[in-house]
C-alpha cells in the first residue's frame, strides 16, 4: 500500500491522469491487508492490549519496589534481591501475580 501511495505521489507530478489509478490500487491493497489482519487475529485486540498494559504496569510497580528497597526486597542481600526480582518479573510475564500466586490474565 505504501508503494502504491508513493506511485500516486509521483504520478501527481509526472502524469496526473494516472493518479486515481494509483490511489485505487492503494485502497484495494490496504483493504485486503486490513481484512486479512482482522480474520487472522486470534484474540480481541482490545483485550490483548489491556492484558499487556496490566502486565507492564505490574512490572513497573515491581521495579520501583526493587529500587526503593521495599518488601520483599528490604531484608535480602544483593544477590538474593536480584534473583528475587528476576523471578517475580518472570512470574508477571507469565501472567501470575507474585504476591498471591493467582492469575492476572
Amino acid at each position: 500500500a505504501t508503494g502504491f501511495g508513493a506511485g500516486q505521489a509521483l504520478a501527481l507530478y509526472s502524469s496526473p491522469s494516472t493518479a486515481p489509478i494509483w490511489g485505487g490500487l492503494e485502497v484495494a491493497v490496504a483493504a485486503v491487508v486490513t481484512f486479512l489482519a482482522t480474520i487472522a487475529a486470534p484474540e480481541n485486540p482490545l483485550e490483548n492490549w489491556m492484558k499487556n498494559r496490566k502486565r507492564a504496569e505490574q512490572l513497573r510497580r515491581e521495579y520501583f519496589r526493587y529500587l526503593a528497597n521495599l518488601a520483599p526486597y528490604d531484608t535480602l542481600d544483593d544477590v538474593t534481591r536480584q534473583l528475587t526480582m528476576a523471578r517475580r518479573a518472570a512470574d508477571i510475564n507469565r501472567g501470575v501475580d507474585p504476591d498471591d500466586q493467582g492469575r492476572i490474565s
